[in-house]
Parts: C-alpha cells; structure tokens; sequence
C-alpha cells in the first residue's frame, strides 16, 4: 500500500530525507563504534535481542545475502557476544542468541546512541522532540510494512515463476 506517495514532491523529500538520515547514521557509527561494533554488528545483535534467532532471518530482514550474515555472527561469536546453539548441521539454521556479555554491549550501545541523539534532539523544544520521536516509531512500523509486503511480492514471484 503506498499512500500519500502522489502527495509528496520526491525530489525535495529525497533530499531531506536523505541528507537528514545521512547525518543521523554518522551520529550514530560513531555511537556504535565507541563499543568497537559496526552498524550491521549492531543490528545483528538488535535483531537477536528482539527475538530473530537464525542467520537466515536476519539476512533477510536485513536485506543482505545469508554469506554476508555468516561473516558479521562469527565476528560476533568470536568477541564472545553471540552464541550459537547446539544443533548439528547448517550454521544458518542454528539458533543464536546473547550472551550475558553481548547483552550488557548491546544496552550499553543503545545507551551511547540514545545519548548521541537526544543530543541533537535537545536543540528542540519538548513539542518538538516528542514529534521527532513520535515520528521514529512510525518510520519503524512503515520500514517493517514495506518490507513485508516486498518479501511477499519477491515469495509471489519465485511461486509463479516456477
């Protein structure tokens, strides 16, 4: 579903947003790296904390190949912040979870970030900042619809292409 989508001028809301989000993702790489984690570190272990298991999920929902996911979780489980579950077999059907020590970087990590944004954020009044924030948990919801709903068109595609 893409309301509002004739509504917008891309051009000038691309260039907003994309400046705007550009700006934001270097506030937060340097958050992130204060914790020696890069960015898709930080959302692996987001991902696992939220309940996303397997390496292939998480590829998925990270919209990167299951070899690329592989590379970032070994990285992870060689700095002892993920473990993988016991299971005989392909690693990417493994379980993975936190260990209490990737827990502890994860909170830590979003701590750093919560700080480095409410930072900027408090260049705003409250009426504002709220609106900011009210506005992240919406982009959030839209990001996780739009990429279901671009998964299930890619599953319609594989079905009727065989």
């Amino acid at each position: 579903m893409r309301l509002h989508s004739n509504c917008v001028d891309h051009e000038q809301f691309g260039t907003l947003a994309g400046l705007v989000v550009a700006r934001l993702a270097r506030h937060v790489e340097s958050a992130v790296a204060k914790h020696d984690l890069s960015l898709a570190q930080y959302r692996v272990l987001g991902l696992i904390a939220e309940g996303e298991a397997a390496s292939s999920r998480i590829a998925e929902k990270m919209s990167v190949t299951r070899s690329s996911i592989s590379a970032v979780v070994d990285g992870l489980v060689a700095r002892g912040l993920v473990q993988r579950g016991a299971r005989a077999g392909d690693r990417r059907l493994l379980p993975l979870t936190l260990t209490p020590t990737g827990q502890r970087v994860l909170v830590e990590t979003n701590s750093a970030v919560g700080e480095r944004l409410g930072a900027v954020l408090g260049e705003l009044d409250e009426r504002r900042a709220t609106a900011v924030r009210t506005a992240f948990k919406n982009i959030r919801i839209a990001l996780d619809r739009h990429r279901e709903r671009r998964q299930k068109e890619r599953r319609q595609k594989k079905v009727s292409a065989v």
